[in-house]
């Protein structure tokens, strides 16, 4: 990975700005001092996600060939369209 990290005063990592190995994905991510919990990552070809966390709790936001939305309290999902969406099924973090 290249890219630059954002560290606390304490020196704890707290997110990051970079491309990942391997699948070149461009991503954005800020974290609380133990998680994750915001997400912006952009594919080569195209394809987006936004995920943010609260605990279990997540929201995400998907544009690519079948653009999504899906809102989860920890394992219970709340709203999702369309209903049979990849993000379902995932677990929370």
């Amino acid at each position: 990975m290249a890219g630059i990290l954002i560290y606390d005063g304490s020196g704890t990592e707290r997110g990051g700005y970079g491309t990942a190995d391997g699948y070149a994905n461009a991503l954005l991510t800020l974290d609380a001092k133990d998680r994750q919990e915001f997400l912006l990552l952009a594919e080569p070809g195209g394809s987006a996600l936004f995920r943010e966390w609260n605990g279990d709790n997540s929201v995400t936001l998907a544009a690519d060939d079948k653009p999504s939305v899906t809102l989860k309290a920890g394992k219970n999902l709340i709203f999702a369209m369309p209903r049979d969406n990849d993000w379902v099924t995932r677990t929370p973090h």
